[in-house]
């Protein structure tokens, strides 16, 4: 439920490749640039509607941001990845 919150609020930039895991968290990974130049967007939704996410930038630096509810805090999230 909460993941599908979650995919709703999300730009119409590009699909995510979906992933659920073995702790019960759903996972979406967004990939950018070309090989030689590429950022991964990574955000885990779950448990109930606990949301991180996470940068991980071509030369291996990973910037991570607090994690949030999808009622409180997520719209800032989402803006902090994409734009």
């Amino acid at each position: 439920y909460a993941a599908r919150n979650f995919y709703r609020l999300i730009p119409d930039i590009r699909r995510p490749d979906i992933v659920p895991s073995g702790t019960g968290t759903i996972g979406f990974e967004w990939r950018f640039g070309s090989p030689a130049n590429r950022k991964f967007v990574l955000v885990d939704v779950g448990p109930g509607d606990l949301v991180t996410g996470r940068i991980v930038h071509a030369d291996g630096k990973i910037e991570r941001f607090p994690p949030t509810k999808l009622g409180t805090g997520v719209i800032k999230l989402i803006i902090s990845l994409f734009y």
